[in-house]
């Protein structure tokens, strides 16, 4: 059976057989008659089912070109003849989508940066929750900050005084760091009193 993944807004299928996961089958299950036991496997169309954009399924069937225009296939690989129905490994990390808003967004803080930006590109090519793609911008936006923070703090020792003082100033007119505002004047305590120990 060939693998198709919904390239368009969506896609329609109006007869034939298709192979879909247990979580798409029962979202369809009204317009689906199941030819195997296992979970999800291959179905008949009863009716018309749609799949929205970023799906992959299975389908024997007639394709018009108004549904070519909608899918694309999802095994041309070198050396596969489109008959191998094996599902591909699912990505541990992609796979998070699969959950509710709050079960994704619990799950951000374990996730490489890397990984935070695969999955937002995953989100807004499927199911485009605004919520979703607004934590992973937050998580990375955070991450950004708390790299700048690090490299900032590691600079101090390095800072004049006069160059201490701009950073404290500039910091209180804008991200207000309490880390950087304590780290800066503990410096410059740290320095005042070295310096009263030096004319002792």
């Amino acid at each position: 059976m060939k693998k198709y993944k919904v390239i368009g807004a969506s896609a329609n299928f109006h007869s034939g057989k298709l192979q879909v996961t247990e979580e798409q089958f029962k979202a369809r299950s009204h317009a689906l008659k199941k030819l195997t036991d296992e979970a999800g496997g291959t179905c008949e169309i009863l009716s018309p089912v749609q799949f929205k954009r970023g799906e992959e399924i299975g389908y024997d069937g007639a394709v018009s070109k108004s549904l070519l225009a909608d899918i694309s296939p999802a095994d041309d690989t070198p050396g596969s003849d489109g008959d191998n129905t094996a599902d591909t490994p699912p990505d541990p990390v992609l796979a998070i989508l699969d959950g509710n808003v709050s079960q994704v967004i619990d799950a951000l803080g374990d996730c490489t940066g890397e990984e935070l930006a695969n999955l937002k590109a995953a989100e807004e090519a499927g199911k485009t929750r605004k919520s979703v793609i607004k934590a992973i911008d937050d998580e990375l936006a955070k991450r950004a900050d708390k790299e700048e923070e690090a490299e900032l703090l590691a600079l101090i020792p390095d800072y004049t005084d006069e160059d201490l003082q701009a950073v404290k100033e500039e910091e209180l007119e804008g991200a207000n760091r309490e880390t950087i505002i304590k780290a800066i004047d503990d410096e410059l305590a740290k320095r005042e009193a070295d310096k009263e120990e030096e004319t002792e």
